[in-house]
């Protein structure tokens, strides 16, 4: 059975329970506890149907990219031009995402933002990513500016980072947060119903009018839903048959057995409601975050020369940042690849670092305490490798020891690395073609933009990076067509009266990548959509 198969409908003599309402939402994660709080704030009778219970719930996570907050301004941090930030979104998303959904993102994220955390009185715990008022780097100096761009892509400040993530809850986590959340619509006579998954949506002739739902106990119950159904019950990346179905790019990248990844995230049980209803999914490949790249992780995390296993450079190392320039290397020769960059990486790439996903934050306390151990052990020691611990500090799992060499010259470098004469040869070939395009101001091989074109020169740095195998995603976030108000759309192109898909469950919202003008953009986009979801379906 695939799991585009509707199941049988459970009969009406399996239900214990029958109970009415005007909205229903599945799934009490972002989106869905947005979507709660506005509905009920908006005078809907609110179900909340979440399958965890209540003494474990959780969410997990702790940045909500946005822009334009009252919070953020009161930060310092500068305004943004909802226009300009639209069509910086649309060129990463190739123009695949619903212009719509995006510009509603662009006007409202930072009125969401200051609603969503309204009842937090100290948010001074509560940090923004990248930035620090008056802070003083190569990217701030030019940001700063007014239009900033690095190889056609723009970034900006606007990612509220709260303390405590996986499983952390110092005050306010945003597990704590989202309980605030729904403590507010529960006031407003919101009801939830912990321990409790759905299981089918009902349709009378067209329209999804009930949601059929299995508590902690087994029982059956039916919401019947007078407004609308809003799917929020997150991602698929849980079930390997969507992801190989669905997410194809991925799949097509494996090598002939070679076993499958498996992956965090949800089971894509909301997406296959929405399907069994008549959904529409949006056209394939749909995005996740990873996957189908390969980030080449090291000691300077951004803007170091990336060569192959030849020790031969192979393109841009800084196109798109992360997951646009982790896709060059998913189909290139398989095996070691190398991290190279010199003692001036700080001043020179990591001033530069640029607020994304994953990005390097120079204002994070301690972000540069490995880099400048490594510096300073090659000052004072000529043995010409460093050995870094890397891994988790605690837990089960030992902390790996790895290797970095290092040289006054590339000759040097090359003989502690234990290079081999045509590997050497190639390694000094390259340094010496990459410095050459650093004087011109021109990288005539791969159009690295000339900001980050600083000569490789001083100790020399080279760490092996053995890429992550292919496959591995954090979350999927594509999903089910809707319109600008997040109503589901079916196959013929026709809205479906009553039924309503947000967060992870929506599709439309991203291109073929997650690539993001700012971090922290997912969790923001469920808490924007979220709102105005349980806002449009209070209404409907």
């Amino acid at each position: 059975m695939s799991w585009k198969d509707m199941p049988e409908a459970i009969p009406q003599d399996e239900i214990s329970e029958v109970v009415n309402t005007d909205i229903v939402v599945i799934g009490l994660g972002y989106s869905g506890t947005a979507a709660f709080r506005a509905a009920a704030e908006s005078g809907a009778r609110v179900v909340a149907l979440e399958r965890a219970d209540e003494k474990h719930y959780s969410v997990w996570g702790r940045d909500i990219g946005h822009i334009n907050s009252k919070f953020l301004e009161s930060r310092g941090v500068p305004k943004i031009d909802p226009i300009v930030f639209f069509n910086e979104w649309m060129h990463r998303a190739a123009n695949r995402a619903n212009p719509e959904l995006v510009m509603t993102f662009a006007k409202r994220s930072g009125e969401n933002f200051d609603w969503l955390t309204d009842m937090v009185e100290d948010m001074s715990a509560v940090r923004v990513a990248f930035w620090e008022e008056g802070i003083d780097n190569r990217y701030s100096r030019e940001a700063l500016k007014g239009d900033f761009s690095l190889n056609g892509f723009h970034y900006w400040y606007g990612t509220a980072q709260f303390p405590g993530m996986f499983g952390d809850h110092r005050f306010p986590s945003l597990t704590q947060l989202m309980l605030m959340n729904q403590e507010k619509a529960k006031l407003l006579g919101g009801e939830v119903r912990f321990g409790t998954s759905a299981v089918q949506l009902v349709k009378e002739e067209s329209r999804v009018c009930a949601v059929i739902a299995k508590d902690a106990q087994g029982r059956f119950i039916r919401v019947n839903a007078a407004k609308g159904v809003i799917l929020a019950a997150g991602d698929f990346a849980g079930n390997q048959e969507m992801v190989n179905d669905l997410v194809c790019d991925v799949s097509d990248l494996y090598m002939p057995g070679e076993p499958q990844r498996k992956n965090t995230g949800r089971d894509g049980s909301g997406i296959c409601m929405g399907v069994w209803a008549g959904a529409r999914i949006e056209s394939r490949p749909l995005p996740a975050m990873g996957g189908n790249t390969v980030t080449l992780m090291g000691v300077c995390p951004f803007g170091a020369v990336w060569l192959d296993g030849e020790l031969k450079r192979f393109c841009n190392e800084v196109f798109g940042v992360r997951e646009i320039v982790g896709i060059a290397p998913n189909q290139h020769v398989r095996g070691r690849m190398f991290n190279l960059y010199d003692e001036h990486c700080i001043e020179n790439e990591l001033s530069f670092s640029v607020p994304c996903h994953a990005g390097f934050d120079p204002a994070e306390k301690g972000a540069f305490d490995n880099i400048n151990a490594l510096i300073e052990y090659a000052r004072t020691h000529d043995d010409g490798v460093y050995e870094m611990e890397t891994g988790p500090a605690n837990g089960p799992s030992k902390r790996a020891k790895k290797k970095i060499f290092y040289g006054k010259t590339p000759e040097e470098l090359a003989k502690n690395a234990g290079l081999d004469q045509t590997e050497t040869e190639n390694l000094i070939d390259s340094i010496n073609r990459y410095n050459s395009f650093c004087e011109a101001g021109r990288d005539e091989d791969f159009g690295r933009d000339e900001k980050l074109l600083d000569p490789l020169t001083g100790i020399l740095f080279l760490q092996e990076n053995r890429p992550p195998q292919i496959g591995s995603m954090m979350v999927t976030v594509g999903g089910l067509v809707t319109d600008g108000k997040q109503q589901v759309i079916d196959e013929y192109y026709k809205r479906i009266p009553g039924l309503f898909a947000t967060g992870n469950c929506c599709g439309r919202r991203f291109g073929p990548q997650y690539s993001t003008p700012i971090a922290g953009v997912s969790i923001g986009m469920a808490v924007t959509l979220g709102r105005e979801a349980g806002i449009n379906a209070a209404m409907a």
